[in-house]
């Protein structure tokens, strides 16, 4: 079981939802990807999707933990940031914390309606998405003072409703218009494209189509290690001299997210020249 401090590398989103209660959380993560199921339907991440497993907090306590690694694509971010928001919305008695490899992004993104008090230095679990809103556990929590606060003590303030958490309409505001635009926005980065390739390379593609956006990344990083074993194309086509063997190729219908387009468009001449050929926006056929 993994524990709720590890990070993963790059640019990265961790978001963590911590239940008023214990019990079940397995019953919990079921029902949090039911409900956003449809959202997720046909989307295609640049790096990691969104996931969700069962982690130590601390003092043996658990929660719902995940990772998404989204590389150059912002879009990916700010889609987590809705899925969480609508998660909060549709499932009670959760809280939410979700920050990045620059830390509390959420206030940084309303960093002209925050109080004064909130700082960097002094954030550590009192930013958390509530109930689809924003809550800050300000210093009316510890006599005025801003104590450390761990995890079950600020998901005690906002279950016991004594103090104030919610935060003010210009906060909420900011998070909001950011994600507003979604989840209709993630369908619009969609690109469709028709290629050919080979059979087996069509089959895993109809059933993993997010492989799409990571071979695109790994195509558009390569070095030069990398061209020396892609150009012998030993899985993908059978050459014979210059010319390619069309007789085992296959059109598919791909959909790909708008910042894999962008790199694939960059990369297009040297992709024709390894064998991957860009068709149009039409797809023919079923595969065998």
């Amino acid at each position: 079981m993994a524990t709720v401090t590890e990070e993963a590398q790059g640019d990265w989103v961790q978001y963590c939802i911590y239940p008023d209660s214990n019990e079940d959380l397995i019953g919990l993560r079921n029902e949090i990807l039911n409900h956003i199921q449809v959202l997720l339907q046909g989307y295609i991440w640049q790096h990691e999707p969104f996931q969700l497993e069962v982690v130590v907090v601390e003092e043996g306590s658990q929660c719902l933990k995940g990772t998404t690694r989204f590389g150059d694509n912002i879009e990916d971010e700010w889609f987590v940031v809705y899925l969480l928001h609508e998660i909060s919305r549709k499932v009670s008695g959760i809280s939410i914390t979700v920050r990045d490899n620059d830390g509390e992004f959420l206030l940084i993104e309303a960093a002209y309606a925050i109080p004064r008090w909130l700082s960097p230095d002094n954030s550590e679990n009192r930013v958390f998405i509530r109930e689809g809103c924003v809550h800050l556990i300000g210093p009316a929590v510890g006599k005025g003072k801003l104590k450390p606060l761990s995890v079950s003590e600020a998901v005690g303030v906002m279950k016991g409703g004594k103090f104030v958490t919610k935060a003010s309409g210009e906060v909420q505001e900011a998070v909001l218009r950011r994600i507003k635009e979604y989840p209709a926005r993630a369908r619009v980065n969609m690109h469709k494209a028709r290629c050919v390739v080979p059979l087996h390379v069509a089959h895993v593609l109809k059933n993993e189509p997010q492989l799409v956006s990571l071979a695109v990344d790994a195509f558009y990083r390569r070095d030069i290690d990398a061209m020396k074993a892609a150009s012998k194309m030993k899985k993908f086509l059978s050459v014979q001299g210059f010319f390619y063997n069309l007789e085992h190729l296959f059109t598919i219908f791909l959909l790909r997210g708008g910042m894999c387009y962008c790199c694939g468009f960059h990369c297009v001449c040297c992709m024709v020249w390894c064998g991957v050929f860009i068709l149009g926006e039409k797809c023919i056929g079923n595969l065998p």
